[in-house]
């Protein structure tokens, strides 16, 4: 069976800040070096896969009706592994956002 050495993940959570969980909610990844972006949305249960992602720096943004932007900076994807991202949104405009920056480890 073929394995995916040269893939990654990333999967997360999205709450409210009450810790409610926030379904339907917009989430994109965003490759650094070459733009490519990858879309899905939060289930029932607030809770988002984005498998098959080449490795590599990504930006992930994370939008829902009623809530400001949420924003996670410089998320690594490694080969064969899974990055957690997760969110909790503050009540708001989507016109507002949070970022997040992530420092090296």
């Amino acid at each position: 069976m073929w394995g995916q050495g040269d893939r990654g993940q990333i999967n997360g959570t999205v709450t409210d800040g009450s810790g409610a969980v926030v379904p339907g909610a917009q989430i994109s990844a965003i490759q650094k070096t070459t733009n490519t972006a990858y879309k899905t949305v939060s289930s029932s249960a607030g809770v988002y896969s984005l498998p098959g992602l080449s490795i590599g720096e990504y930006r992930v943004s994370i939008e829902k009706d009623g809530f400001k932007n949420y924003a996670a900076n410089d998320v690594q994807v490694t080969p064969g592994g899974s990055t957690t991202v997760n969110a909790v949104l503050q009540i708001g405009a989507s016109t507002q956002s949070i970022e997040v920056t992530r420092s090296p480890r």
